[in-house]
């Protein structure tokens, strides 16, 4: 998806309320062409989430580096330092090059991954976390929502 997975359910929670699916089914649409118009709407509904927090960081002089990074809070110039980091960074943009970056305070902002308990069989056909359901090509019939997180919750609203 390339977002924040609480950003895209939110999008997916207030597109479910502008549409009703139900009524769309029943006038015969094909449902593939209501989830492809749905999923649009999230995507559109995000990038523009996405897009406004950028432009509000570059109004308040913050720059923004979206990539992989390695911190180092180590050595510098071969002494030992205690009031600066260091970060490598290879940029999604263009992720063979690498920009070093000195700083006195660091922000990360990780992301996250979806939690698998054991025991369960996550196969991304039937059972989904919250990061691959995003992905789907299809409407479900039926979804049942297990969990009790951020995200199960606003899974859960959507149907509100």
């Amino acid at each position: 998806f390339g977002g924040p997975t609480g950003l895209f359910s939110k999008a997916l929670r207030d597109c479910a309320k502008a549409y009703d699916v139900g009524s769309l089914d029943a006038m015969g649409l094909d449902r593939d062409v209501i989830f492809k118009q749905l999923q649009n709407s999230c995507l559109r509904l995000a990038r523009n989430n996405a897009q406004t927090t950028v432009e509000v960081l570059s109004k308040f002089k913050v720059d923004y580096l979206q990539g992989e990074a390695t911190l180092d809070l180590g050595r510098f110039n071969g002494r030992p330092s205690t009031d600066t980091a260091k970060l490598v960074v290879r940029p999604t943009e263009t992720p063979s090059e690498t920009v070093d970056i000195l700083a006195n305070k660091v922000l990360l902002c990780t992301g996250s991954f979806a939690r698998q308990p054991p025991g369960i069989p996550f196969d991304n056909k039937i059972v989904h976390d919250s990061d691959s359901v995003n992905g789907l090509n299809y409407l479900p019939k039926s979804v049942v929502v297990a969990g009790s997180g951020i995200i199960a919750i606003e899974m859960v609203r959507v149907r509100e």
